[in-house]
């Protein structure tokens, strides 16, 4: 019962709380007690939000100087296309890649000259998400790496 009291006084205010409780609940609940429920319960809900955000403070987090954080350098790229499948219409497709940021020479098309250039290496593909252009599917993944497609195709 105090739960529904203090539930119940949050949405409403007092006054109006003691007459849903006397007309839904049939039980007559003084204004006074609406309130000193609220106010322990308050106190103890916000004493376990203070230390929840305690917990996760940014502050808490310790990262390395920029430029040592990672072994390696890494970039991150994402696409995608419309593919029409049969009966279900045109669906949304989105592939990230995930790859390490390498150095290759290639020669300069206006120069001519050989010059070292960033470049992907070791590239990885996932899918990022399948999606309707009325209604989502949701996130997925395929760890083997294979295209999975949720639902028939």
């Amino acid at each position: 019962m105090n739960k529904e009291m203090v539930w119940l006084g949050g949405l409403v205010p007092y006054d109006q709380a003691v007459k849903v409780f006397e007309r839904i609940g049939h039980r007559s609940i003084p204004r006074t007690s609406l309130w000193r429920e609220s106010q322990i319960h308050g106190e103890r809900l916000k004493t376990h939000l203070e230390r929840e955000q305690a917990r996760v403070k940014p502050e808490r987090v310790v990262l390395p100087p920029p430029g040592q954080d990672h072994h390696r350098a890494l970039g991150i790229s994402m696409d995608g296309g419309m593919v029409n499948i049969r009966d279900e219409g045109w669906k949304e497709i989105k592939v990230g890649a995930v790859f390490e940021v390498g150095e290759a020479e290639e020669q300069d098309p206006i120069t001519g000259e050989r010059v070292a250039q960033a470049t992907a290496m070791k590239v990885e593909y996932a899918p990022v998400r399948w999606m309707s252009l009325d209604r989502p599917y949701g996130s997925w993944r395929s760890n083997e790496g294979s295209l999975k497609l949720p639902g028939p195709v």
